[in-house]
């Protein structure tokens, strides 16, 4: 299939999800320890992610609501077993651990979500995609009118094993700038979508 044909190569813009709302970002915010005890600076943390977080009018409520846009296989979203992708540098000496506990719930069928911000869970997606495991994959800029996945990702969109998501406003100025304020946001929607607390892996 191409990007004619598949129905997995539509970007869908303007989701909405009870979910995903001003409570979400505190909690994104206050995962800062720095944040959490520093007002002003959380102030301005929560300004730098308004700035660029995709906002949207809801019409049946007469108000403004949080926005989330997509491509690819929304399916996935709704799939009863979900697990996280989050590697904190305090786990960094049991990373084999938590890779091995994502690829084994990935291949029982669940449905890894992650940011993929560090170099670990870039790995541990390149696994993934070798072995067309579902993932849904949230992103850290906004997608252009144009945008497509491309590459690894561009094949597992089209194969309905991927669906991106995000939840900023495209920008041509943003350059695609990773900050500390958007890993924070980026990482409280994985927690949202799948439902799983960081350290589920130590559980097993």
């Amino acid at each position: 299939m191409d990007n004619i044909t598949s129905p997995y190569l539509i970007l869908h813009r303007n989701m909405r999800s009870g979910n995903w709302n001003s409570d979400a970002i505190m909690r994104a915010i206050m995962v800062d320890e720095h944040l959490a005890k520093n007002g002003a600076a959380r102030q301005k943390a929560w300004e730098i992610i308004g700035e660029r977080l995709d906002f949207s009018i809801d019409t049946s409520q007469s108000g403004i609501s949080l926005a989330i846009d997509c491509i690819g296989n929304k399916g996935l979203l709704y799939a009863d077993e979900k697990v996280s992708l989050i590697c904190h540098r305090a786990d960094e000496a049991f990373f084999a651990r938590q890779a091995q506990s994502v690829l084994d719930a990935a291949r029982h069928g669940c449905v890894v979500v992650s940011a993929f911000i560090s170099s670990k869970e870039r790995e541990v997606k390149w696994l993934l995609m070798q072995e067309s495991l579902p993932v849904i994959e949230v992103m850290n800029d906004g997608f252009s009118p144009q945008y497509h996945p491309y590459g690894a990702s561009y094949d597992a969109c089209v194969a309905g094993k991927l669906v991106q998501l995000s939840p900023w406003a495209f920008s041509p100025q943003s350059g695609n700038k990773l900050t500390r304020e958007v890993c924070l946001v980026t990482n409280e929607l994985v927690r949202v979508i799948s439902k799983t607390p960081d350290d589920w892996w130590k559980r097993d």
